[in-house]
């Protein structure tokens, strides 16, 4: 599927319009991230393994916002187990399993040229984490919601993140600012930010793909 080239105000638009979709149904969504905040506590505190079992987990999770922003936008009756019906279908947690593996990859090559180039590692690492980035923000939902084969939505994906270059930039500007609100409210900032983010993305999904 080929993206739009949106204008350059979308990047905050997205948060603009997904603050508005979030306060429809606020409790839930704060229901949603608690269980997703939760989870990944118990993770870290698995030795070794836990970041990459993260990393495995998060399309699925990621998936989980979606869809049940999706039955929020349309106007129907969303569900606590929506943030869970990914989870549930064995198509998609196939298609979904390959994408965490991606993210799985990613992490052993951080860890592989950190210990064998040091500080020049990240030379070869930032283009590598754009890539593997702009692969996953589109590919998820194209995935989700258009049953797009694996390798097109990736590739979809990617090609919207390049059309869109400047949207993106925006886009990244905005979230480091909420990793700074994050960090100053000592992560309580989290319990907002999660949700405005993904409603943020699922939006921006949907202006750059749907007619």
């Amino acid at each position: 599927m080929e993206a739009k080239a949106l204008p350059l105000s979308a990047g905050w638009r997205w948060f603009i319009n997904g603050w508005k979709l979030f306060t429809k149904s606020p409790v839930m969504y704060l229901i949603g991230t608690v269980i997703w905040l939760v989870l990944e506590l118990g993770i870290a505190f698995i030795p070794i393994a836990g970041p990459m079992i993260d990393g495995f987990i998060f399309p699925l999770l990621y998936a989980g916002f979606l869809s049940f922003s999706n039955k929020l936008e349309k106007g129907e009756s969303a569900q606590i187990m929506d943030f869970f019906a990914p989870l549930l279908t064995p198509a998609l947690l196939t298609k979904f399993s390959l994408l965490g593996l991606i993210i799985v990859g990613f992490e052993l090559l951080t860890v592989t040229f950190a210990a064998s180039l040091g500080a020049f590692s990240g030379i070869i690492l930032l283009p590598l984490a754009v890539v593997m980035v702009s692969s996953l923000i589109f590919s998820v939902p194209l995935i989700l919601f258009d049953d797009v084969k694996f390798h097109i939505a990736l590739k979809s994906s990617i090609q919207a993140c390049g059309k869109n270059f400047a949207v993106m930039v925006v886009m990244y500007f905005i979230l480091l600012s909420f990793m700074v609100i994050s960090a100053v409210s000592y992560g309580a900032g989290l319990l907002i930010i999660i949700p405005l983010t993904f409603c943020g993305l699922y939006l921006g999904y949907c202006q750059a793909f749907k007619k």
